[in-house]
């Protein structure tokens, strides 16, 4: 199973929902959800932290915690110029963290 949390979880970015909607993924029925839903009580085996300001807060020690793997990634939600340079920098952060992803499932033979 694969889980998403924040350390202070808002909404879910409209340019988000687009550019996964663009891949194929819907996140109708998605919220964002806080860390404190996970933390100590469930069994974690991989922990990925994407964004370099959650880098800085994200707990270090995670009870029934497994493998921390720090991906920090530009926070595509940072105000542009221009719409067009928002949408941009949203898709090229969803392509990145496909390839990181893809790159971790063929470095460890994990299938799912």
């Amino acid at each position: 199973m694969a889980a998403s949390a924040g350390l202070e979880p808002s909404q879910i970015h409209p340019m988000t929902v687009y550019v996964m909607e663009e891949a194929g993924i819907s996140l109708v029925g998605h919220r964002p959800k806080p860390i404190s839903e996970f933390l100590g009580r469930v069994a974690v085996r991989h922990i990925f932290v994407v964004c370099e300001s959650a880098e800085k807060n994200c707990p270090r020690i995670w009870p029934f915690g497994g493998e921390l793997k720090l991906w920090p990634f530009d926070d595509p939600a940072v105000p542009m110029d221009t719409e067009f340079e928002q949408l941009m920098k949203f898709r090229e952060v969803r392509d990145s963290i496909e390839r990181q992803i893809r790159k971790w499932i063929s470095e460890t033979g994990i299938a799912d």
